[in-house]
């Protein structure tokens, strides 16, 4: 039995739509705007699942989307072309939305270590110099989802498929010592 659906329900909506939005990116090289809107819905209605915290939701989206429009002002002068995509600006906003302050960095910090993996990676598949960044802040963002959100911890660490290494490596993650820190207990 799920000890929660809706929350279960939401993050199946969520991984359907950031999986779509990945295969886009890698087959066309555009995150539309109609699924960026449907993830950025679901974000909120994470968050407000989760603890309601929707001014600061929009406070940090704020702030991430600032920063990437930055970044990407920066490489362009820097480098005379485009460094980031206003499709992923709009993907980590999105994401941003669904995450409080310590998992945000978390996955902001991942979906930039995964990104710099893929675009070594395609770059020496494809000797091409840009790359889709979409897959890699989507799969940083179904992490850090997953690892910042007890309940789904729980879910994965009691699920009749989860193995020994899975549990170990899940309870001594990142999730844990913030859900430690941050709710004085343990999953």
């Amino acid at each position: 039995m799920v000890a929660d659906p809706l929350r279960l329900g939401l993050m199946l909506a969520i991984t359907a739509t950031m999986v779509a939005l990945a295969v886009l990116d890698l087959e066309h090289r555009k995150l539309p705007n109609s699924l960026l809107l449907v993830l950025a819905l679901l974000a909120l209605a994470w968050r407000w699942h989760s603890d309601r915290a929707l001014l600061t939701a929009v406070a940090e989206a704020s702030v991430v989307f600032t920063v990437a429009v930055l970044l990407n002002a920066g490489f362009r002068l820097v480098a005379g072309r485009s460094g980031l995509g206003m499709g992923d600006a709009k993907l980590l906003t999105a994401v941003a939305f669904a995450l409080p302050p310590g998992p945000l960095l978390f996955f902001l910090a991942m979906a930039g270590i995964a990104g710099l993996a893929l675009g070594l990676f395609w770059r020496g598949r494809t000797k091409a110099g840009d790359f889709p960044f979409g897959p890699a802040v989507a799969a940083s963002a179904w992490s850090s989802l997953l690892w910042a959100d007890p309940a789904m911890l729980w879910l994965i660490a009691h699920a009749p498929f989860a193995c020994v290494p899975i549990k170990y490596t899940l309870s001594n993650t990142f999730a844990g010592s913030w859900y430690h820190s941050e709710r004085g207990g343990s999953p």
